[in-house]
């Protein structure tokens, strides 16, 4: 571990892909599920949390754009590095063979569309198939230590805010390549947001998304009512 159990906030500054805890601390978990399961990770996941959760397409990344899925976007990004992938050193673009995606598996590998983060987000919404009442309520539950001065804390996978009658969640994450931006707010508001490049020099600054997006949706005065998760799933 790259600090003492309890010495500092686990969103440390070790991190990448969706995750906010140390990427191998991630990864190990990953490790454990399979072991403890007999199954491999990608596997489990997809039986015992996506399936009853109605989420069919989700899947692993892959290292090369020649192994991507179908209907997956390319990813972009202004840098390079030498390949990780084997000995040649052969310089290629930093998506695409810069790191070992597999190795992410736990620690943020998954492909997902933007609708599919949201149906993830709702299992959340109340006790169900995959969580129950109590599962929920530790994964949001406020540690002993670790709150910030704005008053968040960081959760099992979420980070978490106590608002007027609810609690806000959010996470967001990036690789070479990729920038994800989810969050569940009051009113019953989920949303997610991704992105086929994260944020480099010159580019967009996705900082700002959050606030734009509160601005957008507290504007909204009246929701249409019609479901369309059944369009996707």
């Amino acid at each position: 571990m790259p600090a003492a159990p309890g010495s500092r906030d686990s969103a440390s500054t070790d991190m990448i892909g969706s995750a906010a805890t140390p990427e191998s601390a991630t990864i190990l978990l990953g490790l454990v599920v399979e072991k403890v399961s007999g199954q491999s990770y990608e596997s489990y996941v997809k039986q015992k949390l996506l399936a009853p959760a109605g989420i069919t397409r989700m899947r692993l990344g892959r290292s090369l754009r020649s192994q991507a899925a179908p209907g997956e976007v390319p990813c972009y990004s202004q840098y390079t590095a030498k390949t990780v992938l084997d000995d040649s050193g052969t310089v290629v673009p930093s998506p695409y063979g810069g790191f070992n995606m597999l190795n992410h598996d736990a620690n943020g590998g998954w492909l997902a569309s933007a609708v599919d983060l949201v149906k993830w987000a709702r299992i959340f919404d109340a006790a169900g198939p995959v969580l129950n009442a109590t599962s929920i309520t530790r994964a949001f539950a406020q540690p002993e230590i670790g709150v910030s001065a704005d008053g968040s804390w960081y959760g099992a996978g979420w980070y978490v805010r106590q608002v007027t009658g609810h609690l806000n969640t959010w996470h967001s994450g990036s690789l070479p390549g990729s920038y994800t931006y989810m969050a569940r707010l009051q009113r019953g508001f989920t949303y997610a947001a991704v992105f086929n490049r994260r944020e480099e020099t010159g580019t967009l600054d996705y900082d700002v998304l959050s606030s734009r997006m509160n601005t957008a949706w507290n504007g909204v005065t009246t929701w249409p009512t019609t479901d369309l998760f059944p369009k996707y799933f």
